[in-house]
C-alpha cells in the first residue's frame, strides 16, 4: 500500500470534522423567521438570551433591549432536533446538543460546525423552578405550579426557566413563548416574538410593514401576524378566541387605508388594522354564493372578491353584492384579482381578463405562443409591465405598448404559484422551491433556489418584493431572501 494513503485519509477526516454540515450559502442571503411559541431550552451570556425553540433559536439582546435575528438552522437537522443550549458567560462560544451530537456556532461565518468539545459552564446562569408567585400580565392569571391563564381561559404552562444571575428570570411558556421576570418585583412580561403559526399562506405589505397569514393546521395558536422589519417586532390578531372571527385558513390578505381584508373558506373578514377588531363579514347571509376567498381587490368602496366559483363585486355597503359577469365566471376559480389604472386584470381558470369597472366590457388577453391558454394564477405589475404566470410559464406585457414576450417552462409546479416581480427578476414558486427568472440581463436566465440556499422550505405558498428582499412564505416560515446578493455566483 502507499504510504502516502493514510495521510491523505486522515487529512480528509480532519478537513470534514472542521467543515459545516451542509452548504453554505453567502452570509447575509437568508434569514427565516417562523413560530417561536415552543421554547425547549434557555442559554444567556452577559449580554444576551437564547432560546432554543421548536422552529430554531432566537436571540435577546439585553443591552439594546431588542431582539436580533434568529440564527441559521444547523445545515441538515430539523430544529426540533435540538435537545438543549449552552453559551459561555462572555458569549464567545454557543452549543447545541442534538439526537445526533454537539455542534458549535462560528458568528463570523454564521453557521454550526460538529464538535467534541463538552460546552463550558457559566458561573453565573443557573437553572431555576417556576416561581410561586408571579404577578401576571393584565388579563392573565398565574397559579402556583407555572400555570399561566389567559382572557379566554387558555391555559399555559411555564417550562423552563434560567436565572441570569443578576436579577432575572427568563422563562419559555409552552405555546406562548419567551417571558421574563425579575427577582425584585416577579412581575411576569411576556415577550412576543416570531409568528403565529409557521405555514404562511398569504403577505400584504404597507410602507414596509407585513402582514402575514397562514392555514390554521398547527396546534396553539392561529390568526394573522404583523411584523415591523425595521424593529423586529411583531404583534398579533388571534383567530378562535371569538365567534367573530373563528380559526380558520387565511387564503388571501389586501392591507387598504388601515382596514385588512381576510379572505378565507368562510369569506371576507373586514377588521380594523389597529385594534384587530371584525368590523363587518361578507358570507352567504350577506348573499356570496360562494364561501372560498381566493383573491382580493379594493378600488375605492368596491370590493372585488375572487372565489373558487366565481366573481363578485361589494359596492358601499354589504347589501349590494353582485357577480360579477356570470355567464363568464361562473363555475371559475378567480385566482388573483390586480387593479391597473382603470382597468381590473383577473387570472381565472380559462386565463387572463382585463376588466373595464363600470361598463360591459371585458376582454380576454393571449399571447401567440398559448401560454396563457387556461390557469392564471397570479398578475403582478413592475412599472408600465404587467406579468402573469400560468401553468405554461410567464408572459411579459408592457401596458403601454401592448407588446407581450412568452416565457415557456420557466417553472414547474403542480399547485397554484406565487408570483413577485420587478425591473430586474421574476420570481416564482416552484415544486424544488423557488425559481427566479433573471429578465433584465442582456442574456434571460433562470436560477432555482432551494433550502441549501436559505430557504425555510421548498414548499412556497407566498411571494412578496420589497426592494432588495423577497419575503418568502413557505410551510416552514416566512424567509427574508437578498436576491440580489453580490456575493452570490448565479
Amino acid at each position: 500500500m502507499n504510504r502516502r494513503w493514510p495521510v491523505l485519509i486522515l487529512i480528509a477526516l480532519s478537513l470534514t470534522v472542521a467543515c459545516p454540515v451542509g452548504a453554505l450559502y453567502p452570509q447575509g442571503q437568508a434569514v427565516t423567521y417562523s413560530d417561536y411559541s415552543y421554547v425547549r431550552s434557555i442559554a444567556a451570556s452577559m449580554d444576551r438570551v437564547f432560546f432554543a425553540t421548536t422552529e430554531g433559536i432566537i436571540v435577546y439582546n439585553q443591552m439594546e433591549k431588542t431582539w436580533e435575528e434568529p440564527l441559521p438552522d444547523i445545515p441538515g437537522m430539523d430544529a426540533d432536533d435540538i435537545e438543549q443550549i449552552w453559551v459561555d458567560q462572555f458569549g464567545v462560544r454557543l452549543y447545541a446538543r442534538t439526537f445526533s451530537g454537539m455542534y458549535l456556532f462560528d458568528e463570523a461565518l454564521e453557521t454550526w460546525f460538529p464538535t467534541n468539545d463538552q460546552p463550558e459552564s457559566n458561573p453565573v446562569t443557573s437553572p431555576a423552578s417556576a416561581p410561586t408567585i408571579l404577578h401576571a400580565p393584565p388579563g392573565f392569571n398565574y397559579m402556583s405550579g407555572g400555570e399561566l391563564i389567559d382572557q379566554h381561559a387558555r391555559r399555559w404552562f411555564i417550562n423552563d426557566v434560567l436565572d441570569d444571575g443578576s436579577g432575572m428570570l427568563w422563562m419559555g411558556v409552552w405555546g406562548y413563548g419567551p417571558a421574563r421576570a425579575r427577582t425584585g418585583n416577579l412581575i411576569l412580561e411576556l415577550m412576543p416574538y416570531g409568528l403565529l403559526q409557521r405555514r404562511v399562506n398569504a403577505l400584504a405589505m404597507d410602507s414596509g410593514y407585513l402582514w402575514i397569514g397562514g392555514a390554521a393546521v398547527d396546534p396553539g395558536r392561529t390568526g394573522i401576524t404583523g411584523f415591523d422589519p425595521d424593529s423586529g417586532t411583531f404583534r398579533y390578531i388571534e383567530t378562535g378566541v371569538g365567534p367573530e372571527f373563528p380559526p380558520v385558513d387565511i387564503n388571501v390578505l389586501k392591507e387598504e387605508e388601515g382596514r385588512l381584508y381576510v379572505g378565507t373558506p368562510n369569506g371576507v373578514y373586514i377588521l380594523d388594522g389597529e385594534s384587530g377588531e371584525v368590523e363587518r363579514t361578507i358570507g352567504r347571509q350577506q348573499g356570496l354564493l360562494d364561501e372560498n376567498v381566493l383573491s382580493l381587490e379594493v378600488t375605492g368602496d368596491t370590493v372585488y372578491i375572487g372565489t373558487s366559483e366565481g366573481l363578485s363585486m361589494v359596492t358601499g355597503g354589504i347589501d349590494s353584492l353582485g357577480w360579477v359577469f356570470p355567464t363568464t365566471f361562473t363555475g371559475q376559480r378567480i385566482w388573483d384579482i390586480e387593479a391597473v389604472g382603470e382597468h381590473l386584470w383577473v387570472g381565472a381558470s380559462s386565463g387572463a381578463f382585463r376588466l373595464t369597472p363600470g361598463t360591459a366590457r371585458l376582454q380576454r388577453l393571449t399571447d401567440d405562443e398559448s401560454v396563457l391558454f387556461s390557469d392564471v394564477y397570479d398578475i403582478e405589475q413592475a412599472g408600465k409591465k404587467l406579468w402573469f404566470v400560468s401553468d405554461a410559464g410567464l408572459v411579459e406585457l408592457d401596458t403601454e405598448t401592448a407588446e407581450m414576450e412568452s416565457f415557456h417552462d420557466i417553472t414547474q409546479k403542480i399547485h397554484p404559484r406565487a408570483l413577485a416581480v420587478n425591473d430586474s427578476i421574476a420570481a416564482v414558486a416552484s415544486d424544488k422551491g423557488l425559481t427566479i427568472f433573471f429578465h433584465s440581463d442582456e442574456k434571460p436566465f433562470k436560477r432555482e433556489f432551494t433550502v441549501d440556499d436559505g430557504l425555510a422550505s421548498n414548499t412556497v405558498y407566498s411571494l412578496i418584493m420589497d426592494g432588495d428582499f423577497l419575503w418568502i412564505g413557505t410551510d416552514r416560515g416566512l424567509t427574508r431572501f437578498l436576491w440580489n446578493n453580490p456575493e452570490r455566483v448565479d
